[in-house]
């Protein structure tokens, strides 16, 4: 590599480790005279008093709120741009492009928030943000990298595709979002799941399709023809493509997308001028890494879902039945589940999310003496607690219970909803068998 390729990015990783120390949250007041680790930022700009009242008008949300974003976001992506210039190969603009996405990361979630993510969750949002960067980068260059691929043997083009989807696909499922050792027992890893793969994955996959078609056509029609279809159909399936990425996606959503797929292709037909070949060829690029990136993330993300129904709805219940017969046996509930095996259960199941096997897949379980929690963690930032019905000594006879049947609903007893129109009360969960839409 010559020196000034060396040189660029010794000056980016440098810009990288100031933006880290000057924009990452500072010491606390109770810090302050202490000698913090190395490895933690200063938060210098959060305590500069010319720079604070750009914060504050970020976060006021008034006229030029966006004026700070674009002042500290400007240096990186300005590198990024002569990246563009400097390297030919898209692994190191993906490489230039993962840092101006992290360090802008860092102004938003350091200075502009004050820190509040970052210290939540230490040096690990740093290695989250770079991770989210990266994949976003990747992502965005996959076409030129897939091309660079294809130019391999096809043992090799298999293993490089292979590992992606089993990367791809060991994210989705063996990461949660609980953490036991850490505050709140939340962890930042799903950020990467589900901000970097079902939202920006999604999302560039999309105008990656959309483009590819529109070059497609234009191959196919030369002149006004193939102008007009570059500029409608690119934005018929960016925009249609929106359904499928978010839940009743609004006129914004639906605009952005098909802006976006629109702008994305004129440029990429810009530059290929009226060449139908380089059209062809650089749309079957873009279609085949965004039909790929699509169907590994869909996938993916369809196993995940399928961990977390099996242990909400078998493996849990497998318990729950367990814990119940437990109860109406000893009239109580066991302090381990241990003691529920041999008799009531052949073993203690575990809550599966992933193929590999750990110790997070272990349910954890709680006897409040008259109730219980039994809780596992699950994909994304859900986790999973369950409760039973709470009924004392007297209340064990639902005929003896003074709400027992939906004819006693409003009869002197407690007000309840129409939920309750079976004789018994159910058990309650704190999650769904799918996780809540997001967007």
């Amino acid at each position: 590599m010559p020196w000034w390729r060396t040189l660029y990015f010794a000056l980016f990783l440098g810009l990288g480790v100031v933006y880290y120390y000057f924009f990452g949250p500072g010491p606390t007041v109770s810090e302050l005279s202490q000698d913090l680790p190395w490895w933690r930022p200063a938060g210098w700009l959060l305590r500069w008093d010319p720079v604070i009242g750009l914060a504050s008008l970020a976060k006021s949300g008034g006229p030029g709120f966006w004026l700070p974003i674009l002042v500290f976001c400007v240096p990186p992506f300005a590198l990024f741009a002569a990246g563009l210039r400097l390297f030919r190969g898209a692994l190191p603009r993906a490489g230039s492009l993962a840092l101006a996405l992290s360090l802008c990361l860092f102004v938003i979630y350091g200075y502009l928030t004050e820190g509040a993510v970052w210290r939540f969750f230490s040096w690990r949002f740093a290695v989250t943000s770079l991770s989210v960067g990266a994949t976003i980068a990747l992502l965005v260059f996959a076409p030129s990298l897939l091309r660079g691929l294809l130019a391999r043997p096809r043992a090799e083009v298999a293993l490089v595709l292979l590992g992606t989807f089993a990367g791809v696909f060991l994210l989705s499922t063996e990461i949660t979002g609980t953490d036991p050792s850490l505050r709140a027992n939340l962890s930042p890893w799903p950020a990467l799941t589900l901000f970097g793969f079902l939202l920006a994955g999604y999302c560039i996959a999309a105008l990656h399709i959309a483009a590819g078609c529109g070059l497609l056509l234009r191959s196919f029609w030369p002149g006004a023809i193939s102008t007009t279809l570059g500029v409608v159909v690119p934005a018929l399936l960016g925009g249609g493509m929106a359904y499928l990425i978010f839940e009743g996606p609004g006129p914004s959503a639906l605009g952005s997308l098909a802006l976006a797929s629109t702008l994305y292709a004129g440029i990429a037909g810009a530059r290929l001028g009226r060449d139908p070949t380089a059209s062809a060829h650089s749309a079957t690029a873009r279609l085949a890494a965004g039909l790929l990136m699509a169907s590994f993330i869909f996938v993916s993300n369809r196993a995940a879902l399928s961990f977390l129904d099996t242990a909400r709805n078998q493996r849990s219940a497998e318990v729950i039945a367990a814990l119940g017969a437990y109860r109406e046996t000893h009239s109580g509930y066991p302090d381990e589940l241990e003691q529920l095996v041999p008799r009531f259960l052949e073993g203690v199941p575990r809550a599966p999310m992933g193929l590999i096997r750990n110790a997070g897949e272990e349910f954890v379980y709680t006897n409040f003496g008259d109730s219980y929690a039994l809780e596992f963690a699950a994909v994304q930032w859900v986790q999973c607690a369950y409760s039973p019905p709470y009924l004392d000594a007297e209340e064990d006879a639902p005929g003896d219970a003074p709400w027992a049947g939906p004819e006693d609903v409003g009869a002197g007893g407690p007000p309840l909803g129409n939920e309750l129109d079976a004789p018994t009360l159910e058990g309650s969960w704190s999650c769904e068998s799918v996780p809540p839409s997001l967007w």
